[in-house]
């Protein structure tokens, strides 16, 4: 004999309220679920563009270093060419003025030879006695040596200052190509440096610290570039040196002729006996 069950009506409502209940909390997990996997998903997203953002800032970054590397290098070889070509030039014009000096130096002093000849044969004309013409020929041999030994003199003193000159010029040259070849080398340390710093992974507080660290040694070198350029420029006092030097050799030979002319002609004079002009026999200082 089978047994009836009698389920009372408020039972039947607790049992479906809670088969309800359970349901709308599965379907509530199953969409936080969902949200948490979207949010993931958005999430990983936003990474991934972040990271691929930076890859590109820091290729774009790395590659703005290379192509730096390029251009301040053709800058520094045709600032050092440059350079060079201004030595040159300026040792071109040096040699060529000491070349129209020399021409003109050549010229003043052949007319001062025909000046004195005439002046000598003057001397001869209007000899009368044996001894006033012996006198006349010691006079002209006293001077000729004299002009000789002065001209000997300044030559001399002439070339030791262009020799001095040259090596000073030689010497700015050597320096020069030094510092160039100093800054080179510190430039491509600095550049080499930051492009072994610099990658895909750099961050972009390292891309700004590898800037900031290679503007920085590239001004260091530029600055002992320029520092050792400035020394350079005090050629232009050596020279000035080197002239008041000259000058006083010069000085010293004319000095020297004139007081061998002054004796000289004291003894023509007593030959003549009479007052005796020699100014047609001098010469400027620089001949």
């Amino acid at each position: 004999m089978k047994k009836t069950i009698f389920v009372s009506s408020f039972a039947l409502v607790a049992i479906v309220a809670t088969q309800s209940a359970y349901a709308v909390a599965g379907k509530s997990d199953d969409r936080a679920a969902a949200r948490a996997d979207k949010q993931a998903e958005i999430t990983d997203k936003k990474t991934e563009k972040k990271t691929e953002i930076e890859e590109k800032k820091a290729e774009k970054v790395c590659d703005r270093i290379t192509t730096r590397i390029q251009n301040m290098q053709e800058k520094t070889a045709n600032r050092e060419q440059l350079a060079s070509e201004k030595i040159d030039e300026r040792l071109a014009k040096v040699q060529e003025k000491r070349t129209v000096r020399k021409q003109e130096l050549e010229q003043r002093r052949a007319m001062r030879d025909e000046q004195r000849q005439t002046f000598y044969n003057a001397l001869m004309a209007k000899a009368t006695t044996a001894e006033q013409k012996e006198a006349v020929n010691q006079f002209e041999k006293t001077v000729e040596d004299a002009v000789t030994v002065r001209r000997a003199a300044i030559d001399a003193a002439t070339t030791k200052m262009q020799n001095d000159v040259n090596v000073l010029i030689t010497e700015k040259q050597n320096t020069i190509d030094q510092l160039f070849a100093d800054y080179k080398k510190a430039e491509e340390a600095a550049f080499a440096k930051a492009e072994s710093a610099c990658g895909d992974t750099s961050t972009e507080t390292d891309l700004k610290s590898i800037a900031q660290t290679l503007n920085a040694e590239l001004k260091t070198a530029r600055e002992a570039f320029k520092t050792g350029v400035r020394e350079t420029r005090t050629m232009g006092t050596e020279i000035q040196q080197l002239a008041e030097i000259k000058k006083q050799t010069v000085k010293s030979a004319v000095d020297t002729f004139k007081e061998t002319v002054q004796q000289a002609r004291i003894t023509l004079q007593n030959a003549f006996g009479e007052e005796i002009d020699v100014e047609d026999i001098g010469e400027e200082a620089s001949e």
